[in-house]
C-alpha cells in the first residue's frame, strides 16, 4: 500500500472513532455510537447557554460533542491533581523522615516575629540610607 493509501486508512479510521477520549466506543454502521447510554442531567441556565453557543459556533454538532470535550479536559484536570496529590504526599513522607531522623529546628512564634522584625529593619535602614 503507498503512502497515500495508508493516509487514507487513517482516516477512515479516524472517522469511525472521531473522539479524542479513550474508551468511547467507535461508530456503529449507522453513525451512531455504539453502547452508548442516555443520562438525564439537570443544568444550570447559564451552562445551558454556554452549551448552546458553543455548538451554534460551528465548533460542536451536538449537545453531546459539547459534555464529551468536558469530560475529557476534567478527566485532565483530575489526573493533574492526582498527581499533584501524589507529589504533596511524597514531600510530607519526606518531612517525616527527616524528622524522625532529627533533622528539624525548633522554633516558636515569638523568636519568627522577632527574625522578621530585625530582617524588616536592616531592609528598612538600607532604603533610607
Amino acid at each position: 500500500m503507498g503512502a497515500s493509501g495508508i493516509i487514507l486508512s487513517q482516516a477512515a479510521e479516524e472517522m469511525k472513532n472521531p473522539h479524542p477520549r479513550q474508551g468511547l466506543p467507535p461508530l456503529g454502521e449507522s453513525g451512531i455510537l455504539e453502547y452508548m447510554k442516555n443520562l438525564a442531567i439537570t443544568l444550570q441556565d447559564e451552562d445551558v447557554i454556554f452549551i448552546e453557543n458553543a455548538i451554534k459556533s460551528g465548533r460542536y454538532l451536538t449537545e453531546s460533542d459539547v459534555i464529551s470535550f468536558a469530560l475529557a479536559a476534567f478527566e485532565v484536570h483530575e489526573e493533574i491533581q492526582k498527581q499533584r496529590f501524589v507529589r504533596l504526599k511524597a514531600k510530607i513522607q519526606l518531612g517525616i523522615d527527616q524528622a524522625d531522623r532529627g533533622e528539624f529546628a525548633e522554633f516558636n512564634l515569638e523568636d519568627i516575629k522577632a527574625q522578621g522584625r530585625k530582617r524588616l529593619a536592616e531592609i528598612t535602614s538600607g532604603q533610607n540610607s
